[in-house]
């Protein structure tokens, strides 16, 4: 299938799928901006846009996924900057509130070191706990009550279920 210079090319996947130190290494084309302005800005569906540029379905599809993950990089890229910039700022402070302390001994200026460098832990989520995981409704109650973790409380279930169904199967004679 030849695709006129202008439409991206849909068979290779970008380049890379992360963001690096210097930004997406993915650039979209002036299309798949459009046809992404239009289907994001603009609310149209996807097969409207298609329609609209004489385009396949699959490539416009493709097209928006590649933009929004450029977005997406791009988006990383300026907050991991932002990360760096204000670490380079709160650690010359706390730089300063140290040197500072050590000259005079002063406990504010202790106060405040400790108090930068809290800030700088808080930005970077040093120290902070991992994220709580939300319980399935269905089976919380079982390991809650078993007082073990969910899988060995669903292995433990199916165990008894299985020594029931082995009993019921026995013949009468067999005790």
């Amino acid at each position: 299938m030849v695709l006129p210079i202008d439409s991206p090319d849909t068979s290779s996947p970008p380049a890379s799928g992360n963001a690096t130190s210097s930004g997406p290494s993915y650039d979209p084309t002036p299309a798949e901006w459009l046809w992404y302005f239009e289907w994001a800005a603009k609310h149209r569906p996807v097969a409207v846009v298609a329609a609209a540029h004489n385009r396949d379905f699959h490539q416009i599809c493709v097209a928006i996924r590649r933009v929004a993950a450029w977005k997406r990089q791009e988006k990383l890229f300026d907050i991991d900057n932002f990360r760096i910039r204000q670490t380079e700022t709160l650690e010359n402070s706390a730089l300063e509130a140290l040197t500072l302390w050590d000259e005079k001994r002063d406990i504010r200026h202790l106060a405040e070191t400790r108090r930068l460098l809290g800030d700088i832990r808080k930005l970077w989520g040093v120290g902070k706990p991992p994220p709580a995981v939300k319980a399935d409704a269905r089976t919380d109650g079982l390991a809650r009550v078993a007082g073990i973790d969910r899988i060995e409380a669903l292995r433990a279930q199916a165990s008894q279920l299985m020594q029931v169904a082995n009993e019921l199967e026995k013949p009468d004679g067999d005790d």
